[in-house]
């Protein structure tokens, strides 16, 4: 019986995505963001934010996200950053579930002391990440990028965005 309580407990932190799942998306951004990155021809970037969501019918959600992902291409970077993420809508209506997951596409920095990080970055459901941000450290960067947005505590998001079982070869 000692197992009963932290089952409970564990089971009672578990992420509830049906309220993102129920709001339609009029404007999201991801704000109070901190990157770290550290990569030398591939490497890893990580961080966290919040996630604000108006919805269409008035609805308005705040919701802790972690950030993970990485590089691959042309790099030498040691980089923080506290850029707001402005999520580009597709023309289509989403749901705010719909905006996390993995975006990929290409990234473009040059910083020494301070300079400019550049993401093209776009998910499965065509949001997107497309801006220039300020960094500081040190980096120089043209690679291709991937940053894993989901839920701040949630290990096993229900829509996830990532890799594709098809894509490496696994029977699903």
């Amino acid at each position: 019986m000692s197992w009963v309580l932290p089952l409970l407990l564990l089971v009672g932190c578990a992420q509830d995505l049906s309220e993102l799942e129920a709001v339609e998306v009029e404007r999201a951004n991801i704000v109070g963001v901190q990157l770290t990155s550290v990569a030398l021809f591939g490497g890893g970037t990580w961080g966290r934010g919040t996630l604000e969501v108006d919805g269409l019918h008035g609805e308005q959600l705040v919701v802790p996200v972690t950030l993970r992902g990485g590089a691959l291409g042309a790099i030498v970077d040691i980089t923080r950053q506290e850029p707001d993420l402005l999520l580009e809508l597709p023309q289509q209506t989403i749901t705010a579930d719909q905006l996390l997951g993995s975006y990929r596409g290409s990234a473009e920095e040059v910083v020494i002391i301070a300079g400019v990080d550049v993401r093209h970055l776009h998910n499965e459901h065509d949001v997107g990440i497309d801006q220039a941000n300020l960094a500081l450290g040190f980096g120089v960067m043209f690679a291709y990028e991937w940053l894993r947005v989901r839920v701040d505590g949630d290990r096993h998001i229900v829509a996830d965005t990532g890799w594709a079982a098809e894509e490496l070869g696994v029977e699903p």
